[in-house]
């Protein structure tokens, strides 16, 4: 396995390493700290917990637009790869999760 190393200006010290598949058939990268609730990647900032997806697209592409949340496209909650994260409305996220679990 590949291991990258995820670090933010807004921490002094690393964050979790981040493990990203080599080999498998997923190209999720796996968050390897702390889980939240429903398994989603989080991390600790200055006392705060936040989301470390969030974080991860944010730096990668930019602010999430106001009033959009992040779908896991890969289904995947612990992934943080920007590339699988799409900001959509709230309705939009629990309509694509309710299609996921009915094809499941």
């Amino acid at each position: 396995m590949a291991i990258l190393h995820f670090s933010t200006r807004l921490q002094s010290r690393p964050a979790p390493y981040i493990i990203a598949p080599g080999g498998y058939t997923s190209d999720c990268w796996w968050w390897s700290g702390e889980l939240g609730s429903g398994g989603h990647a989080v991390t600790n900032i200055g006392g705060r917990t936040v989301s470390a997806y969030r974080l991860m697209y944010e730096r990668a592409k930019g602010l999430i637009p106001d009033g959009l949340e992040l779908d896991h496209l890969c289904r995947n909650p612990s992934c943080i790869n920007p590339d699988h994260l799409d900001p959509v409305t709230h309705g939009e996220n629990m309509h694509r999760a309710w299609l996921a679990r009915k094809r499941s």
